[in-house]
């Protein structure tokens, strides 16, 4: 299994340095794949009530070349940060971001994005959770150097189709990694899902794509991600797989409880979550 295109939503500031740095080792571990930094701006006349008439449409138009002129400026100092990557291309597009990069990301076989857009901080904190539900795009959440992309990484299995979704998009990047780790809490997993929940077609996918794995079981007590949590930890995991769980309802969108649990912690490892 290979993955053709990484693609890295900017945001335009020093925050995608970290970001950008792990495309760059990233375009070094995969062989053929393409990394993409989308930069996406609302066009300014799009950000303006017009007023055809009188001195509105003035301040109107005044306050567009205004917009202007500050997107040309953001999109200058984005070309610029860029050049230290040349393994990474620039995309430049025009649109709502949350809009635009949503219809964008489902071209990519993998979203990066830093710790602070998945907690809701930043420039880009609209755009992560849509890119998560509406795109159903795998993201890579980066909490941790890009050096440990080769380290340890543990995979939660509960068989759900989240968690299915989040192996598959995974492999290629547990391909590189120095060990793997497959968990699960037996005790966690519905009736139903118990027949086809067991660590062994797992162990047997990693195999055929060369992937050695180990596996442990835990208790799932009253908080299963704290325990997931702390069991990555212990194994010194710097990746932890896992499948995100929420819904979209009339628009609004929702990560569940235990999505949110281990977006949280700016600590954890690097997390891989798929929809």
């Amino acid at each position: 299994m290979t993955m053709h295109e990484i693609l890295i939503p900017l945001s335009g500031g020093a925050a995608d340095d970290p970001v950008l740095a792990a495309g760059a080792a990233m375009a070094g571990l995969y062989p053929g794949v393409t990394v993409t930094g989308a930069f996406a701006q609302p066009r300014p006349a799009e950000a303006v009530a017009w007023s055809p008439e009188g001195a509105f449409g003035g301040y109107s138009a005044e306050i567009v070349s205004a917009l202007e002129r500050s997107a040309s400026e953001v999109l200058s100092a984005c070309q610029t940060r860029l050049a230290a990557w040349p393994d990474i291309r620039l995309e430049h597009l025009s649109g709502h971001p949350d809009l635009i990069l949503t219809d964008r990301a489902v071209l990519a076989d993998l979203v990066v994005m830093d710790c602070n857009a998945a907690r809701n901080v930043g420039r880009l904190a609209g755009v992560f959770e849509r890119l998560l539900l509406v795109a159903r795009t795998p993201m890579l959440v980066l909490r941790r150097p890009a050096e440990t992309l080769t380290g340890r990484a543990v995979i939660a299995w509960d068989a759900s189709p989240p968690a299915a979704r989040a192996l598959r998009a995974a492999i290629p990047v547990l391909a590189a990694m120095e060990e793997v780790l497959v968990v699960q809490a037996p005790d966690a997993i519905p009736e139903s899902r118990a027949p086809f929940a067991g660590v062994e077609p797992v162990l047997s996918r990693l195999g055929a794509a060369g992937i050695k794995a180990s596996h442990v079981t835990f208790t799932g007590g009253s908080n299963v991600c704290a325990d997931l949590k702390a069991l990555a930890t212990d194994f010194g995991a710097d990746l932890l797989v896992a499948g995100a769980y929420g819904h979209s309802r009339l628009g609004e969108l929702v990560l569940g409880g235990t999505s949110r649990d281990l977006l949280r912690d700016k600590t954890s490892p690097n997390l891989l979550l798929h929809h």
